[in-house]
């Protein structure tokens, strides 16, 4: 006599962290920073708590690690103009809108947890649109040859944020062209050396 079973498949490696992050991801949007709980992270996934606190220590690391896996999917449809300028802004612009969505609050909110929890959002590697943007200008002239800094790419994104965690508002586009024009732009310009 034979009993049939249903096997529920388990998900494992880079299969279950992504449907983690997107888990993640989808509560951080629904609940924003105040509201998000890892249980219902892991119940979105469809798995247990323990496999949230093995990859991750605490709800901070997961939240960036969700924003940094969400900004590197609008990466992959990222398409430069060629216009050094206006790609930095066009870029900064959507961080901006990016900033004041879910992933903004949650950057307020680490802030003003007594917990320690808003390290897990310190400055990493430079946006892979930035990247791509400023070795598109070395490549066609309108940057020099040397390798900017990584503070250097980083600080476009590092002022927009910073206005927004001092302000509670992303900068506006004019705001953020004076950004690039007065200090983004010349610091890069700076970095690569001459042209």
């Amino acid at each position: 006599m034979s009993v049939d079973r249903v096997v529920k498949s388990r998900r494992r490696g880079e299969v279950l962290r992504l449907a983690i992050l997107e888990a993640a991801w989808a509560e951080l949007q629904e609940h924003a920073w105040s509201g998000f709980h890892m249980d219902r992270v892991a119940e979105r996934a469809g798995t247990g708590k323990a496999a949230l606190y093995r990859r991750w220590p605490n709800r901070a690391a997961l939240v960036r690690d969700a924003s940094l896996w969400m900004a590197a999917a609008s990466a992959e449809t990222w398409e430069s103009t060629g216009d050094l300028r206006g790609d930095l802004v066009r870029f900064l612009d959507n961080s901006a809108r990016f900033i004041d969505g879910p992933f903004g609050e949650s950057v307020r909110g680490l802030m003003a947890e007594p917990s320690g929890e808003g390290s897990g959002l310190r400055t990493g590697e430079p946006s892979a649109i930035v990247t791509t943007i400023v070795e598109d200008a070395r490549s066609s002239g309108a940057l020099g040859m040397r390798e900017p800094e990584r503070a250097v790419l980083n600080l476009g994104t590092f002022l927009v944020t910073a206005e927004y965690v001092s302000t509670g508002h992303a900068p506006d586009l004019e705001a953020i062209s004076e950004i690039v024009d007065r200090i983004w732009l010349p610091a890069l310009l700076a970095a690569c050396g001459d042209h």
